[in-house]
């Protein structure tokens, strides 16, 4: 079984494939026009992949923070693959699969900027296997001390195994 992440929250177009032990992601900055990149996005991923839309069995969406837009179209995207391919959904935190690829044992923030000047941020620490949040995801004016990402694009291969690790209901942080 196939995994597919999918994350259209923020500037970037995220897509990535895993099967427990391969996989293949996409990432493109696109600000704006996500939908008419995603679908030839996802084919050429799949091909690169050698998968058939059929063989996935586990959808994870980023539910954001992000826009209105953005999270309501990988949400739809996803549900529709979903229903289509009789494959589950799943929500992962867009926040948590940009850090995902970047954790170690020293605490890490992951921001994302918004529009009004303030932040979204959450902050982990990589423990054994194991991930630990040390600060829930929230909105900040001022930017915590210590090792920080500013606006990172979420890992495709990160929202994949997320979704096959701890995927959860799939309830979006809109900003």
């Amino acid at each position: 079984m196939w995994v597919l992440g999918l994350d259209t929250a923020t500037p970037h177009l995220t897509l990535g494939l895993w099967d427990g032990q391969r996989g293949v992601e996409r990432v493109m900055k696109v600000e704006k026009g996500h939908e008419k990149m995603l679908f030839p996005a996802l084919e050429g991923l799949l091909a690169e992949a050698g998968v058939r839309k059929e063989e996935i069995g586990l959808i994870a969406v980023g539910l954001g923070p992000g826009s209105y837009t953005g999270l309501r179209m990988a949400i739809a995207a996803g549900e529709g693959l979903g229903l289509g391919l009789s494959a589950r959904v799943v929500g992962v935190s867009s926040l948590l699969a940009a850090a995902w690829p970047h954790l170690k044992p020293e605490p890490l923030t992951v921001a994302f900027r918004l529009r009004n000047g303030l932040f979204y941020t959450a902050t982990y620490q990589k423990e054994g296997k194991e991930v630990r949040v040390l600060k829930p995801e929230r909105k900040v004016q001022l930017l915590p001390p210590g090792p920080l990402l500013l606006d990172p694009p979420p890992s495709g291969l990160a929202l994949a195994q997320l979704g096959l690790e701890r995927g959860g209901p799939v309830e979006p942080v809109y900003l």
